[in-house]
């Protein structure tokens, strides 16, 4: 498959204006969750991490699953820290973490968004809820956040101090830390952010890495070391192989299209808001990206070229949020767009942030769930990834690498494994809730293999 260079680049984000109108009847009370402080970088009190604690009288298992009872004498306590991408503030992961925090295997779940993507004037980003005493702590305004939004390595901070605050809050520090672990689950550029702190965590002994991830519609491809063990495991003929790169050209290049085009029109809409009019970057961004993306009726031309497809339509809305997003707010959040630009432009992917944007090496020491949906037009995980994810990183394809008959097939095993859901588009975790639920929980409590389709 050839994958263009913005494409390599750009594989973890989506850039459409998004509000969650259609998902305020999942929407939970301020009050259901803690809102815990937690430094971010250039503010020391900046992040808002939601806190929610187990409710074990309210577990969210199937009536019918009976497969994890005694679980939770059994199994160590584990952590759960989410954190989604643009443009959602952290109540897009609400639901699913109240439904995690439920389980009696799960100690807590934390949920944080991107920084800077708070909204100002609501109670800690919660959707829809009234003010509490548990999140009257108010969002940074416009203002208060650097000019030039904040850069993927400030993101992967993010990340890490959230997890150690997670660790540290009194609910959580109670109980044995030798035996808590932590899953991350990410979203959208929070994928980004994800597998940049993750990497480095391997690597550094200063903090704790995650045991295990589960990315939402977002990827980046295998270490370098497990593309070679992909290469030997599926080996090509010469001709063979520049018939399937010809014969995916069209397609590819229509990828390229669709995923240029918003890319660039989000990062357009932050210079402008930084450096012409924040009101004038809102009404392009807005009214002119929306119009384009979704074109004049079912016939448009345009129809192909946008990255999603009628199933997300409900969360491109924005009859309720833009009429609390201060001026500006769109275009500010659409940093992401600008710094992966001029990141690929000047260099400094390939020389920072970008050595750490690949799935893990040893995916028996941290297994990937891949969660996509299939229903749009844009394609935003690697697609020879989520084939190694699915087919070859299993004992029923490859030992795992912990056997003596694995050889050297590093980083096989521990169950790993790539989902793809019909009738979903990119926020299937909210189109659908219970299959995904489902799916992560027994991600984050078995130690079997993930079955295979």
């Amino acid at each position: 498959m050839l994958i263009p260079l913005w494409d390599h680049l750009c594989a973890g984000s989506l850039a459409l204006m998004c509000t969650h109108s259609s998902l305020s009847p999942l929407s939970l009370a301020a009050s259901d969750y803690e809102v815990v402080e937690y430094p971010i970088p250039g503010n020391d009190r900046g992040g808002h991490l939601h806190l929610f604690i187990g409710d074990s009288s309210n577990p969210s298992i199937d009536d019918d699953d009976d497969s994890h009872d005694g679980a939770a004498a059994s199994s160590p306590r584990q952590l759960v820290l989410m954190m989604g991408g643009f443009p959602d503030d952290q109540s897009v992961f609400h639901p699913m973490a109240r439904r995690l925090a439920d389980l009696p295997e799960i100690s807590a779940v934390g949920v944080i968004c991107m920084p800077g993507f708070d909204i100002v004037g609501r109670p800690s980003s919660s959707s829809f809820s009234s003010p509490s005493s548990t999140s009257d702590i108010p969002s940074p305004s416009r203002d208060q956040q650097p000019s030039g939004g904040y850069s993927f390595d400030d993101c992967a901070t993010t990340v890490k101090n959230a997890a150690s605050t997670l660790r540290s809050v009194r609910q959580v520090a109670e109980l044995d830390a030798e035996t808590m672990t932590l899953m991350g689950v990410f979203h959208d550029w929070g994928v980004v952010a994800g597998l940049v702190w993750a990497n480095r965590a391997l690597k550094e002994t200063s903090a704790p890495p995650p045991d295990r991830l589960v990315l939402f519609d977002v990827s980046a491809g295998l270490h370098p070391a497990t593309t070679q063990i992909a290469r030997r495991s599926r080996p090509y003929s010469a001709g063979g192989l520049i018939v399937m790169l010809f014969s995916s050209l069209p397609a590819t290049i229509l990828r390229g299209a669709t995923n240029w085009l918003y890319r660039i029109k989000l990062a357009v809409s932050f210079v402008l808001q930084r450096w012409v009019s924040r009101r004038a970057s809102d009404f392009i961004g807005l009214e002119d990206f929306i119009g384009l993306e979704l074109g004049s009726g079912s016939g448009s031309s345009f129809k192909r070229l946008k990255p999603l497809r009628d199933v997300d339509q409900p969360y491109i809305s924005d009859e309720i949020r833009i009429g609390e997003w201060e001026a500006g707010r769109f275009g500010y959040i659409c940093y992401p767009y600008w710094n992966i630009l001029i990141d690929g432009l000047s260099g400094k992917f390939w020389s920072g942030w970008g050595k750490n944007w690949h799935l893990p090496r040893d995916l028996d020491r941290t297994p990937v769930l891949l969660m996509t949906g299939e229903d749009k037009n844009a394609c935003f995980h690697d697609d020879d990834a989520a084939d190694f994810l699915k087919y070859d990183c299993s004992s029923t394809y490859f030992p795992s690498s912990k056997s003596s008959s694995s050889g050297d097939r590093e980083g096989c095993g521990g169950g790993s494994n790539w989902i793809s859901l019909p009738d979903s588009g990119h926020w299937l975790f909210r189109q659908q809730p219970n299959i995904c639920f489902n799916a992560v929980r027994e991600f984050i409590l078995s130690d079997s293999k993930q079955p295979k389709e």
